[in-house]
């Protein structure tokens, strides 16, 4: 029950990285931030027993609530890295960053597995796509190819391809879309600094603010 309890949780989280892939929604953003620090500091890791051909078993009784294996904590947090930096995409956001260096540096202190040292890089990537002038579309064909670049089966060297073409990470790459506004000057062609006012139409409201 426990294992299935945060596998759907870090799905569900997983889902809103998606929903709100590039948009830099504070709400998502928050919720997603939240759900990192729950599992960071909230399970506790317990060592699993793999059964033949079976899952990884964890005692799920009054005594051990909240108990859960590692492999599972570390892959979960991956997703939720994983969805941070969709979200947060092109944003350079200080917040997100900080909790994807956390992570970073809670997997360094374990033994490094492969698979868990690219989810974090990459969603390190996403945060800082274009070094902020890039960010991900939000359309059928972009949030496709979002979902195979970051499918939650990790690798176990770079050279696993059992569950998913490693070549296939690379396929973030079609979702990307310039989102950048330059000031130039109409005479000489130059970019120019400019105080701007941006109409922003809250999706969940409809109501239009100015920021």
């Amino acid at each position: 029950m426990a294992l299935c309890y945060v596998n759907i949780i870090a799905g569900a989280t997983f889902s809103i990285g998606f929903k709100f892939a590039g948009t830099g929604n504070a709400e998502a953003k928050k919720l997603i931030i939240d759900q990192i620090e729950f599992f960071r500091k909230k399970l506790k890791v317990v060592p699993g027993t793999q059964p033949s051909g079976g899952p990884i078993l964890t005692n799920t009784t009054a005594e051990t609530k909240n108990q859960v294996d590692k492999s599972t904590v570390e892959t979960c947090l991956c997703i939720l890295a994983f969805a941070l930096g969709l979200v947060m995409a092109g944003s350079c956001d200080v917040e997100a960053f900080r909790q994807l260096r956390v992570l970073r540096k809670r997997l360094e202190q374990g033994e490094m597995n492969y698979g868990y040292n690219m989810a974090i890089h990459m969603a390190i990537g996403f945060l800082f796509l274009g070094s902020g002038a890039l960010t991900f579309s939000r359309s059928e064909r972009a949030i496709a190819a979002l979902l195979i670049a970051t499918y939650p089966i990790l690798p176990n060297t770079p050279s696993d391809n059992r569950h998913h073409l490693q070549a296939l990470r690379h396929m973030y790459v079609l979702a990307i879309e310039t989102r950048l506004l330059q000031a130039r000057d109409i005479d000489t062609g130059k970019f120019v600094s400019i105080n701007v006012e941006v109409k922003v139409r809250d999706e969940s409201t409809g109501k239009v603010k100015t920021v």
